[in-house]
């Protein structure tokens, strides 16, 4: 019976799992959410057009706004609530003082 448990968990698509701090669970920013879409956030850095950006260390690591980096996933105060990509971006990108 557990192999039969265990082959249907390998078999199994988990979603990625939302940012947990303490007793609060943060679920992953959509895209398609319109603040989103207002400060042109993406997952990944790297995809965003060169000319946007004026060197690879402008990522939501190394922006102001951005919480908890010691995780995958971390929060933005410009998106309350949401967790974004450590690796991601948005036009309101803002070097740590």
């Amino acid at each position: 019976m557990l192999k039969l448990i265990v082959a249907g968990l390998a078999s199994h698509q988990f979603p990625v799992l939302p940012v947990i701090t303490g007793a609060a669970v943060v679920p992953k920013i959509h895209l398609g959410d319109p603040w989103a879409q207002a400060l042109g956030c993406v997952h990944d850095a790297g995809t965003v057009d060169a000319s946007m950006r004026a060197d690879d260390a402008r990522n939501c690591a190394s922006c102001r706004f951005y919480t908890q980096p010691d995780f995958v996933r971390g929060r933005c105060h410009l998106s309350p609530g949401k967790a974004v990509s450590k690796i991601g971006w948005s036009k309101e990108w803002v070097e740590q003082a």
